[in-house]
């Protein structure tokens, strides 16, 4: 039966983001990722660095999708010291979200005015973003 939870944290990321984080952080070995890091990282100001020494502590590995900018470039060059794989997508493809996919859940955080994680657990629609998301990464090899 699938499952299904929100978590919501009106106006603010710093909210959400840990929450979703320390789910992850107990269930995942790997994580694949659609990112507006840029975004992220600037919401949750030097809580983002925290989160990434402690997914690489937690030896959390992290192929990621993110938007092209100097922070994306970065994150490239810096990713085999922090666990992390980073292909960038053009900014044409606009997006400020983040899509966490892990075991058989996805995480889904709304990045507007109001920031709602949606963390869904459905195998059959875990397949579908799975298969979506490995589509796009060979589409930017």
């Amino acid at each position: 039966m699938p499952k299904s939870d929100i978590i919501e944290a009106t106006g603010i990321v710093t909210e959400a983001l840990p929450n979703l984080m320390f789910r992850v952080k107990l269930e995942a070995r790997e994580i694949l990722a659609f990112s507006s890091t840029d975004d992220v990282s600037v919401a949750m100001g030097k809580d983002f660095d925290e989160y990434i020494k402690k997914r690489v502590q937690n030896k959390i590995r992290l192929k990621i999708i993110m938007r092209n900018s100097e922070r994306a470039r970065r994150f490239q060059k810096t990713g085999s010291t922090e666990l992390r794989e980073v292909r960038i997508i053009e900014p044409a493809f606009e997006y400020h979200n983040l899509i966490f996919i892990w075991n058989d859940k996805v995480a889904m955080l709304s990045s507007g005015k109001d920031f709602v994680t949606y963390v869904i657990e459905d195998k059959f629609l875990v397949k579908f973003y799975k298969t979506t998301f490995n589509y796009i990464w060979e589409t930017l090899a």
